[in-house]
């Protein structure tokens, strides 16, 4: 059937060629609830019918123009949002995402033939006309972008998931090898965060020092080999490129101090090529979707403890993938099973809990912040626990101390209702993480809980938590819990299995 008559139609096909067509992945941004696990979309790519080369984005999302939280949450995961499917220049998107953001991109180009290429570039027209709903746990861009590539890669749709995330996409496609060439693009702050895990703190100061007074002519690195020169301008460039998205310093001043620092590269007659494909890799982080099981010990009873997790995971969880600790639960449901008693009851549900614990840094510096919404055990004066409703935020800082030991501290409070009351209480937190050697992780904290159950009273709160990743996506969890004040000491104790999938 010729579709010549189809005028609109075959503009796109002029305008919108598919040479080539990508999976893209920006990283997650745990400051935005429409990003916080990444965000995927399509990159087409080709000559057009004017002889130049061109690059469109297409992607779905939904517009989040409220700082109303719960509402957020509870309209993109209940009653759905408008849909919206977009097609654009992809370098605006890969700005907004490199800059605007300070996201890393991953491109993934996929190997397609022509006729799949061409299927995919006339589905897209298709859903130009359609009325999309997004609902954030099953109906998102990740969805959608897998639906698509799903065409010329009909695989995919036997790897089934209960919620489909941006990097189940990512790892679907890997797996079943429909990938040709992969390109990672680092925002600058991502570039600073990398180099600084190889520069000593002094030489970070001096590189700031200097860009701060206006030029790398007072950078002194005579002493340094030839490799460290090259990586010292190479982090001021990025620094200077940060500044320069943020707004802190004008153009004029980015190109005069960029000439400098090229200029000091081509003295060191030495170009090294820095590859970072592998470094902190979507595709090496485990599943996130996790079911878990155990033993708990808690108020003198015995328990089975049973739980799932839809997406995406805890901060005792393998975060190696990541330049940080944090934690994204959204719908985690844990329960307790008496088996002496024959009776079920709620651990907790967690319907959004956001926690970022990412290590300040001198030069693009850091706030650490949490954020949750369900339901939880609070403890009243005699350290009773109640289920209570719960609202809770907190700001703090976290130092990494060593390469693999992070201090934190966070200032917190929130909202509770249990018992039939409603009230405020403080919860300020101070721990360490701790990376060990065989896949371990230890993560030690001490809470003050001031006023939960509104008993206008407080109680400290001795957190220890151990990990053992068997695998990619198998963990022992051991925890335990001591809560104390003045009268009374009680201790909890659980022993946890997790399959990630």
């Amino acid at each position: 059937m010729s579709l010549d008559h189809c005028h609109e139609f075959k503009k796109f096909q002029r305008k919108v060629p598919v040479d080539s067509i990508s999976l893209v992945y920006s990283s997650e941004n745990l400051t935005q609830p429409s990003s916080m696990m990444g965000h995927i979309l399509l990159k087409l790519s080709g000559v057009n019918d004017q002889g130049v080369a061109t690059s469109h984005g297409v992607s779905y999302f939904t517009e989040l123009n409220s700082i109303n939280i719960p509402k957020i949450v509870f309209d993109s995961m209940v009653t759905g949002k408008k849909g919206y499917f977009s097609l654009s220049p992809y370098q605006d998107k890969l700005e907004f995402y490199l800059k605007e953001e300070q996201r890393n991109v991953w491109e993934y180009e996929l190997a397609l033939n022509d006729e799949q290429r061409t299927m995919i570039q006339h589905h897209i027209w298709e859903l130009k006309q359609a009325d999309l709903n997004y609902f954030f746990q099953d109906y998102n861009c990740a969805t959608l972008t897998k639906f698509i590539i799903s065409i010329g890669v009909p695989q995919l749709l036997k790897n089934k998931t209960l919620w489909v995330t941006p990097i189940d996409v990512v790892k679907s496609v890997h797996r079943e090898k429909a990938i040709s060439r992969t390109s990672v693009i680092p925002s600058s702050k991502w570039n600073i965060r990398m180099l600084s895990e190889v520069l000593d703190e002094d030489r970070m100061l001096s590189i700031k020092r200097s860009i701060d007074l206006g030029s790398m002519n007072s950078f002194d690195n005579n002493n340094d080999s030839l490799k460290l020169k090259y990586l010292s301008f190479e982090l001021a460039g990025n620094y200077l490129d940060y500044l320069y998205e943020r707004n802190d310093i004008s153009i004029q001043q980015w190109r005069k101090i960029s000439q400098e620092i090229e200029m000091k590269k081509d003295d060191n007659h030495e170009r090294i090529n820095i590859d970072v494909s592998e470094f902190k890799s979507p595709t090496k982080t485990p599943q996130d979707t996790q079911f878990y099981i155990g033993a708990t010990h808690l108020e003198g009873e015995n328990y089975i403890k049973i739980g799932f997790l839809p997406a995406s995971h805890y901060m005792e969880d393998d975060n190696r993938q990541f330049f940080g600790e944090n934690e994204l639960r959204l719908s985690d449901l844990a329960v307790l099973y008496d088996p002496e008693k024959g009776r079920i009851k709620l651990d907790e549900f967690q319907l959004y809990s956001v926690s970022s614990l990412v290590p300040r840094n001198i030069l693009t510096g850091g706030i650490s912040a949490r954020l949750k919404i369900g339901a939880e055990g609070h403890y009243d004066e005699s350290l009773r626990r109640s289920i209570a409703f719960n609202m809770n935020g907190g700001v703090g800082l976290t130092y990494s101390i060593l390469k693999d030991i992070n201090a934190f501290g966070v200032l917190g409070g929130g909202y509770g209702y249990g018992r039939g009351e409603s009230y405020f209480y403080m919860n300020p937190e101070i721990g360490l993480i701790v990376e060990e050697v065989f896949d371990m992780k230890s993560i030690i904290s001490l809470e003050n809980n001031w006023n939960q159950l509104n008993s206008r009273d407080d109680y400290f709160a001795l957190n220890v938590t151990q990990s053992k990743y068997l695998n990619q996506n198998n963990t022992l969890i051991f925890k335990y819990h001591r809560r104390f004040n003045s009268d009374i000491d009680q201790e909890q104790l659980e022993l946890i299995y997790k399959y990630h999938f």
